[in-house]
């Protein structure tokens, strides 16, 4: 079996760089981390990699869609382009759409680069997913799920995976406790592949990639890479 692509959540909390920065992603990435970070737009337009809707300048917190990507730079928030200018694009890069005007753009970013297979877009609409893969055929695209509240779990799984595959989306992604092994490959059945998120706790992350999850994100990174690599202690 393949080994999970372990996501470090912002760039991990592990190496003492500020989340969502090009010094947390570098570490996270020698370290032996794929990236997860979140996207949304700049007001000239520029897919920008910042979790939360505002930033603070000057002790004053201001909006991230009202500010150009210069600016946005200048206070430590990175671009996508930014991203693979300084870092490449030989990894995975799993991007929380936290703005649906930034997806095409993401997109559009990743083209230029040739990284859309390597881009996963995290979304937890079904339609805008739905959009995104007309617009292209290559990016990854992964559904952000709730877990299922009852019933016949392995058959709730199956039917998600079959809507998934009828409508292009590669992943579903959910809390990693939330899934069985059974479930998992119910999901690969139909080809789609299955996600776990978060795992706060370092002890947690060996039960996490036993279950057969194709994905882990952690803000650990060396537990992470150690779990999904079979060499924690």
């Amino acid at each position: 079996m393949t080994a999970p692509i372990p996501f470090a959540h912002r760039g991990g909390i592990d190496g003492g760089h500020p989340e969502n920065s090009l010094a947390a992603f570098a570490d996270a990435l020698a370290r032996g981390a794929a990236l997860e970070t979140d996207v949304r737009l700049s007001s000239d337009g520029v897919p920008v990699l910042v979790h939360d809707a505002h930033f603070s300048r000057g002790g004053v917190p201001y909006p991230v869609r009202a500010t150009r990507a210069a600016t946005l730079a200048r206070h430590g928030i990175p671009s996508l382009a930014d991203l693979y200018q300084v870092l490449g694009t030989r990894y995975d890069v799993s991007v929380d759409v936290k703005s649906r005007a930034a997806a095409r753009p993401a997109i559009d970013v990743a083209r230029d680069f040739d990284a859309r297979a390597s881009l996963w877009l995290v979304h937890g609409d079904l339609a805008t997913l739905g959009e995104l893969r007309v617009y292209d055929t290559d990016v990854r695209l992964v559904h952000e799920a709730h877990p299922p509240g009852g019933g016949d779990l392995v058959a709730v799984a199956d039917a998600r995976a079959h809507e998934l595959a009828t409508r292009g989306i590669n992943t579903e992604n959910r809390h990693w406790g939330s899934w069985t092994r059974a479930q998992v490959d119910a999901m690969h059945t139909h080809d789609v592949l299955a996600f776990g998120s978060l795992v706060h706790r370092t002890d947690e992350l060996a039960d996490a990639a036993s279950r057969g999850l194709d994905a882990l994100y952690s803000d650990h990174v060396d537990a992470l890479v150690a779990a999904v690599s079979g060499d924690e202690e």
